[in-house]
């Protein structure tokens, strides 16, 4: 066990967008080896927020875009360093970790701007969540790239990344698979029917409300369990089961009940998401996937229904239809089959075992 006092420290930059999936794993990780004290930087401390009259929020120092970023990134200029670099630079200078960690796009560009910006040189490692190449990650001031697989890393070589600088371990995720005894029993202890059970990540939308009201249509033949973390769609979304009746649905905010139920539960279905389908792999889950945005997520979404990864829903509609796919069809082995073939035990351990040699090589 580790002196808090003398444990170096690890920095992880990230943004809403990662919501916490990957740098909580890691985090937890590190509490549990207690080997180094890890810190965590969100748009709450790195986008500071004031409170003005009438309730409103305003952002002081306005957040760039992505373009903007990358932009500022590869043009590789010094500036006047602007809120979000200071407040990067000073965790820096405060901490003096043995790496920054940014396992999402947004946060590896504000360290990298914060990087030229303030002229530190603490290695900077960027974990790709995705599983096809996001354009936006590229960018010399990066020391070290984790990635999900080998076709990822060769696309990284073509941008002229050093084939040193990436490394495939994978996701750094970890969820426990349970047995059928486990399973029934704890689904037993949270309430559900012993029928299949879906598990529904929502998000504010359109098509999120579409999809969640057809599933709600289906009757009791399945139980709904939905995670919504805005609490004014929650009471929407609670507002909408009363109306119907339903008495198969649970819905829940809290992230230390997002393990138990995506163990109990047979299909997600969500949005798509690298980081939350990631998250399902560990789990040996089938995936329904639906209304990928632009760039990377339409190509992720492509690259894994062509290897037959995840179940791929074009329209609200055919959610329906691809879940009554894995319900009815050998579809659900198959996808899961393929998932559990795909993924390595230890992801999480090994990425962890990199973090914490600063980024060095490691053949052992």
């Amino acid at each position: 066990m580790g002196d808090l006092k003398k444990m170096p420290y690890i920095l992880i930059v990230t943004s809403k967008d990662e919501k916490g999936i990957v740098s909580n794993e890691i985090k937890s990780y590190f509490d549990n080896t207690k080997t180094h004290y890890v810190v965590v930087m969100d748009e709450n401390n790195y986008g500071k927020k004031v409170k003005w009259l009438g309730g409103l929020n305003k952002i002081v120092n306005k957040l760039p875009s992505l373009g903007e970023l990358h932009k500022k990134c590869n043009f590789d200029k010094k500036k006047k360093a602007k809120g979000y670099s200071r407040r990067i630079s000073n965790a820096i200078k405060r901490f003096n970790p043995i790496a920054v960690v940014c396992p999402s796009t947004y946060g590896l560009l504000l360290t990298v701007a914060s990087a030229i910006d303030n002229e530190f040189d603490t290695p900077i490692i960027s974990i790709c969540g995705d599983f096809t190449l996001d354009k936006y990650i590229v960018t010399s001031k990066v020391d070290k790239y984790i990635v999900e697989n080998e076709q990822l890393k060769a696309e990284l070589l073509t941008k002229s990344v050093p084939n040193g600088d990436v490394y495939p371990l994978g996701i750094p995720l970890k969820i426990e698979r349970l047995d059928a005894e486990s399973k029934t029993a704890l689904k037993d202890k949270l309430g559900l029917k012993d029928v299949p059970t879906v598990f529904v990540c929502v998000n504010e939308g359109k098509e999120n409300l579409e999809a969640l009201d057809m599933l709600f249509d289906q009757g009791d033949i399945i139980n709904i369990i939905a995670y919504v973390d805005n609490k004014k769609l929650q009471n929407k979304i609670r507002k909408r089961i009363e109306a119907k009746s339903c008495d198969n649905v649970q819905v829940f905010d809290k992230l230390a009940l997002y393990n138990d139920y995506l163990s109990v539960s047979d299909i997600l279905i969500t949005n798509y998401d690298a980081m939350t389908v990631g998250k399902a792999f560990m789990a040996s889950k089938a995936v329904i996937a639906f209304a990928p945005k632009d760039g990377v997520q339409k190509s992720d979404v492509e690259y894994l229904s062509e290897n037959k990864l995840i179940a791929y829903a074009k329209t609200t509609q055919d959610v329906i239809v691809k879940l009554y796919d894995l319900l009815q069809t050998d579809l659900n082995v198959e996808l899961v089959t393929n998932i559990r073939n795909r993924i390595r035990e230890g992801q999480l351990e090994d990425v962890c075992k990199f973090i914490a040699s600063g980024g060095a090589k490691n053949d052992g």
